[in-house]
């Protein structure tokens, strides 16, 4: 599913845009140097101007941030502005439950909502806050079930993490429980 597909303001879609452009400067070169970061952060800033709830802008804050602490407030206001930035409703789940596919991560918009809460999760991890992050890992887990069971190897990765999180907890049942696949997966060709 495409932006024209959904019902959005043509300025979230070019802020978004925007916020993409500034990826550009983060990882020129495969190492994010001063001058790409402070491009990148100013490229973010100014789709934040355009559409206050660009979601994708507050994920490049959140990589050009200075510490742990700075970037899970990023993350966090693009998790919060998701509601309002792909639909109005104020509960993601609504937004959700009205989507035409199954999976959230091939409809184009939803993509900086996941990588909000791939960033959240992984950040709190960092800080060591592990009840919160398996919360946010679980979350991923109801936003796009399939996802994690594709066969493309991708950064999202983030199902390896919940067994650790459990384990860190000391939740072993549930860790056990979590690492059973539920269904088979399809044989290799």
């Amino acid at each position: 599913m495409a932006w024209e597909e959904m019902d959005l303001p043509e300025e979230t879609r070019g802020a978004w845009l925007q916020a993409m452009e500034a990826y550009d400067f983060l990882y020129k070169d495969q190492h994010s140097t001063a001058d790409g970061r402070n491009e990148g952060k100013r490229i973010a800033l100014t789709a934040l101007e355009t559409q206050p709830c660009c979601i994708e802008a507050h994920n490049v804050l959140a990589l050009c941030s200075d510490s742990l602490d700075e970037a899970l407030l990023h993350y966090q206001n693009a998790v919060a502005a998701a509601p309002a930035c792909l639909g109005g409703s104020e509960n993601i789940d609504d937004i959700l439950s009205n989507r035409s596919c199954k999976s959230a991560w091939m409809i184009i918009p939803f993509r900086p909502y996941i990588r909000a809460l791939h960033g959240c999760a992984n950040t709190l991890r960092k800080l060591e806050r592990y009840e919160e992050a398996l919360e946010v890992y679980l979350t991923l887990d109801q936003v796009d079930p399939t996802f994690p069971h594709q066969n493309a190897p991708s950064y999202p990765h983030w199902r390896f993490h919940v067994p650790l999180m459990y384990l860190m907890l000391g939740r072993l049942d549930e860790c056990n429980q979590f690492m059973v696949c539920p269904e088979p997966l399809p044989p290799r060709a």
